[in-house]
């Protein structure tokens, strides 16, 4: 069984082939500018759900893909998460990975005491490229430090483009713990993602 929502619309294959519904499985497009949750429907904060009505059902070899958004940040502050929002005025915490995380996961803290939204303060980015320069994102939009960052020129010219990529010689590395302490370092090798491309 795979489900899809995807261009504003619902698939579902079963064995392979496309389920035809008794209905259109389409639906217009909505407001994303802002998560939404409440008592009654934690929406945002539950995205993807498995259920099952008058049938017992097992699920073995479950994976959830999304697709890659990439935030609106081009100012990498030492120890500071990447983020959409704007530092001089956000309600959002911009300062520890930590404080982000619980914020983007408690509704209460989503607006002020005026019903300002904190989401409101998101930023957009663009870049201009001319013909034959590319725009390099990486594959970790929080943690990527890619063309969004890059000092001078945010791109590479096709002159720089050389030969074929064979190899995938540092994917994400695996975490190390720093014992007595909360933190991390991503410096362990992920041996078993080095391969060659297909």
């Amino acid at each position: 069984v795979m489900f899809a929502n995807v261009d504003r619309q619902l698939v579902l294959w079963i064995d392979g082939d496309p389920v035809a519904f008794d209905a259109p499985a389409t639906y217009p497009e909505l407001d994303n500018s802002r998560p939404v949750s409440s008592d009654d429907d934690p929406g945002d904060l539950a995205p993807v759900g498995i259920g099952s009505r008058a049938a017992s059902v097992e699920v073995r070899h479950l994976r959830v893909l999304r697709d890659v958004y990439y935030i609106a940040d081009n100012s990498l502050a030492r120890g500071a998460p990447i983020t959409d929002y704007s530092a001089r005025r956000s309600l959002v915490p911009l300062l520890r990975t930590d404080d982000l995380i619980e914020f983007l996961s408690t509704p209460r803290y989503w607006q002020d005491r005026r019903g300002r939204s904190a989401f409101d303060d998101r930023k957009s980015l663009s870049f201009e490229l001319g013909a034959d320069q590319f725009f390099v994102l990486g594959d970790n939009s929080p943690a990527s430090a890619d063309a969004r960052f890059w000092p001078g020129e945010p791109y590479v010219d096709r002159s720089l483009l050389v030969g074929k990529a064979l190899l995938i010689f540092w994917p994400h590395p695996l975490e190390l713990p720093i014992p007595l302490t909360n933190w991390s370092l991503p410096i362990v090798p992920n041996l078993p993602e080095m391969e060659f491309i297909r």
